[in-house]
């Protein structure tokens, strides 16, 4: 098992939700890595969980795990 880090990307605009359900999205799909992650980690603030939930609608993840 292995953590890597990807893509440190500038957020412009809001810190929302929706824009960090964006980035990810875009950086999972740049490495064409979209169903190989299997967990994400955060700081368990609002706008990280509920991104998760919006990238769940997305891809094949569990955002409640």
């Amino acid at each position: 098992m292995k953590t890597v880090t990807l893509a440190l990307r500038d957020t412009y605009g809001s810190y929302s939700s929706e824009n960090i359900k964006d980035y990810l999205l875009a950086v999972l799909r740049k490495y064409q890595i979209s169903n190989e992650v299997a967990y994400f980690a955060t700081s368990n603030a609002t706008n990280n969980n509920e991104a998760l939930k919006l990238l769940a609608t997305k891809l094949s993840i569990n955002a409640e795990s």
